[in-house]
């Protein structure tokens, strides 16, 4: 294969074009739904307490349903799981212009929502080697992470202008209508479906307790994978920790807009948009590079970066020099959130990449949540330039850490070698 023409070979593939238009279709869709739903709380006259809400009610579900929608996943056909999912979630969301005006019932709507889009994440990441060539997994999730940085970007924008034209309700139609045109798009695409392994539905034992017994025990399985296999154990750190910076983020950037810079919301959103600008740039240059190095070493490399840049940030006291930064730090964290996940899917064996897969994204959320939480009261008490060095810090010392660890298992590799010859 010609390493230039990865892009073009992979979305010559029928199946991943099918399987990536429905993703973008959904997306933008997703990025509808979320203008919708900030328009009809303001609409409601809800606090901005609502919104804290609204986000605990999107991680929950990933934290509970994580682990057990990849036990699912890998008992049931996936291309089923995601085909089903849409249409669930098409009719869900359509059914929201046609609730009473409380924010209870759009809450609970929103809940199941999220419930079923664990599934649907569960059953797409585990599904993407079952559709394209190993060797070409790192351009395949070089573009789905472009393609979902792109519907952020333009979506966000493109969703509030429609709104706020149309109203609220047009955009949760809109969301609707893109959840069934990915149904279709993916009843289109061809997955290799994994051998299935023994289950409590087998027909030597259907007891409730047994199958209680086999449905623990699924779920014990993801997280040994994780912790018996050292290249998933550290993928899943390393996204453990750039998401616990995110989670930090969260809370940081609005502070430091607001009493740094002395500026508003729409400078947020245009700070949002330059660090997806350097996320699509970061996911584009992965697919085109990444191959050029050692997963491990991409993704040590990236946090090495990530800590430079972090630490830029903490000396800034001009905007614009701001934005530029985190333009940088928008490419420096692609191949993070790309190499990670191709090592799991490279690592982990198909049976049971739904479950390892789905207790990733519980494992990886309970970090952001955890260190958003905390981070309000650190930077109401250190200032929020303070934390930005230790952030800077810590991402640093990831890198030399991971460094020293993988010099320590190549020498200890090359001994073995040296004794067996």
């Amino acid at each position: 294969m010609k390493k230039q023409d990865g892009f073009i070979q992979v979305l010559k593939n029928r199946n991943f074009s099918l399987f990536w238009s429905g993703q973008i279709v959904s997306q933008f869709g997703d990025q509808l739904n979320q203008m919708a739903l900030v328009a009809l709380i303001y609409m409601i006259g809800a606090s901005g307490v609502e919104f804290s809400k609204l986000m605990i009610l999107g991680i929950v579900p990933t934290l509970f349903f994580g682990p057990v929608s990849g036990v699912f996943v890998d008992r049931w056909k996936r291309k089923k799981v995601m085909v089903n999912s849409d249409i669930l979630r098409g009719v869900l969301v359509l059914s929201i212009p046609f609730l009473k005006r409380s924010i209870l019932s759009v809450y609970a709507v929103m809940f199941l929502v999220f419930i079923i889009n664990k599934f649907f994440l569960s059953a797409r990441s585990a599904s993407i080697p079952n559709i394209v060539n190993r060797e070409h997994l790192l351009v395949a999730n070089s573009l789905s992470t472009s393609a979902y940085t792109l519907t952020i970007v333009l979506g966000s924008g493109i969703g509030g202008i429609i709104v706020s034209l149309t109203g609220w309700k047009t955009g949760f139609y809109i969301d609707s209508i893109t959840y069934f045109i990915s149904a279709l798009l993916l009843s289109l695409v061809t997955v290799r479906e994994p051998s299935k392994v023994d289950t409590p539905t087998a027909k030597d034992d259907m007891s409730i307790k047994s199958s209680i017994s086999h449905f623990k025990n699924d779920i014990k399985v993801g997280f040994k994978e994780i912790t018996q296999n050292e290249s998933v154990l550290f993928a899943v750190l390393a996204l453990s920790m750039i998401m616990s910076v995110a989670g930090v983020s969260f809370v940081l950037f609005p502070v430091l807009v607001r009493n740094t810079f002395r500026l508003g919301t729409g400078s947020l959103g245009i700070l949002i948009s330059i660090l997806g600008g350097g996320l699509l740039l970061g996911s584009s240059a992965v697919g085109k590079f990444g191959h050029k190095l050692a997963r491990e070493k991409l993704i040590l490399l990236s946090f090495l970066f990530t800590g430079i840049i972090i630490l830029m940030l903490s000396r800034s006291s001009a905007f614009l020099y701001f934005l530029s930064g985190t333009f940088l730090l928008g490419i420096s964290v692609a191949p993070i959130f790309i190499v990670t996940e191709t090592i799991l899917q490279e690592n982990v064996i198909d049976a049971v990449r739904g479950k390892v897969f789905g207790t990733k994204v519980a494992i990886v959320n309970a970090a952001f949540l955890f260190f958003g939480i905390i981070s309000g009261a650190i930077i109401d008490f250190t200032g929020e330039k303070s934390v930005f060095v230790v952030l800077g810090v810590i991402c640093i010392l990831f890198a030399i850490a991971g460094e020293i660890l993988l010099y320590r298992k190549t020498q200890e590799n090359l001994k073995a070698i040296e004794k067996s010859e």
